[in-house]
Parts: structure tokens; sequence; C-alpha cells
């Protein structure tokens, strides 16, 4: 999920108590399926990675062999986690 401004529309996550473009407290939330990946980490058992959602940057578990920055990915929820595959 992403948050959007009911106001001015500028996309965030994760929400926040107030949109930092125009201060309004009203958010919608939207699905988001795909994304690109901008830069990972390789932390041992688990990679994670920043994964760009239309205009707003997620951090997600990165289960891909071999990630790629630019590459596109498929987001998905594991229980609370984001979790970005190829």
């Amino acid at each position: 999920m992403i948050y959007v401004c009911e106001s001015c529309n500028a996309t965030m996550f994760p929400k926040r108590l107030l949109c930092p473009r125009c201060g309004s407290r009203d958010f919608r939330e939207e699905q988001v399926e795909t994304g690109t990946l901008e830069d990972f980490s390789d932390r041992g058992d688990v990679k994670l990675g920043q994964v760009r959602a239309q205009d707003a940057i997620l951090i997600a578990r990165v289960e891909i062999t071999e990630p790629r920055r630019g590459m596109q990915v498929t987001l998905l929820m594991d229980g609370n986690t984001p979790v970005a595959r190829a």
C-alpha cells in the first residue's frame, strides 16, 4: 500500500500524520502491484531493496536470485512485510 493525499495527490510510504506537501490529514490507500528496484542490500539471509512505486519509495524484502538496479518487480505482501519478486 502507498498513501495518497486527498488534497494534493502527493504519494508517500509509510503513512504520515500530515502530508509533507500541503499539511492535509486526509489520505487514501492505493494498492501497488509493480515497481522498479532502485537499489538493494544483501544482509546475509535477507536482501532488502528500495522499490519505486509511482512516486513513493518502498522498502521491501527482495526475493530475486540476481537482483539488478532498474529491473521491474512485482510487489506483494507476506503478512505485514512488502516483498519484491521478479
